[in-house]
């Protein structure tokens, strides 16, 4: 069906006695001669969700083979998807922090790009709502505030148990010098 007068039909819609919809409603595609999907968004993204559901392995083999084609895509999408920050504002703040750990002052030491770290208590879910990003974190650095629930109470103690700790080890190499 070709889109006229900025509308078009859509095959799946007219079974269900709908009418036209504007083209916006459609994904562009290289396969039709008017540019523009056959089926509308909706229909689409049923028609995918439905064979993904039906074709669970095949959809997985075709979402890594497309990311290994297309790795920046993966780190874009993930990027919106949890943190609502663009691959640019991620380069700013590494850039920003001089490439290491906001924490350890290290670079990743898995190779890995560092993780972005958000307050918590702002978005206690895995995914931010963009505004309360801290900075980036090495996965080490990054795992034990999560292990700590990110209490500065708790951080505080540990900081204290390891300065006892150095203290005490001080006094002992002092006196076997003596």
């Amino acid at each position: 069906m070709k889109a006229i007068n900025g509308m078009k039909q859509c095959p799946d819609c007219r079974k269900e006695g709908l009418g036209p919809k504007p083209i916006s409603s459609f994904c562009k595609s290289r396969n039709t001669s008017d540019g523009l999907n056959v089926i509308c968004r909706a229909h689409a993204s049923r028609h995918t969700a439905e064979w993904q559901r039906e074709n669970r392995e095949k959809a997985k083999e075709k979402y890594r083979r497309f990311h290994a084609r297309h790795p920046e895509r993966r780190r874009e999408t993930h990027a919106k998807w949890r943190y609502k920050i663009t691959p640019q504002r991620y380069d700013q703040m590494l850039k920003d922090q001089g490439g290491v750990c906001a924490i350890c002052l290290r670079p990743c030491s898995t190779g890995l790009r560092l993780a972005v770290d958000h307050d918590r208590s702002c978005c206690p879910g895995l995914k931010s709502c963009g505004q309360c990003i801290r900075g980036l974190l090495c996965r080490d650095c990054n795992t034990t505030l999560g292990k700590m629930l990110d209490s500065v109470e708790s951080l505080a103690r540990a900081i204290t148990y390891l300065n006892k700790g150095k203290s005490a080890n001080n006094n002992r190499s002092r006196g076997s010098v003596g």
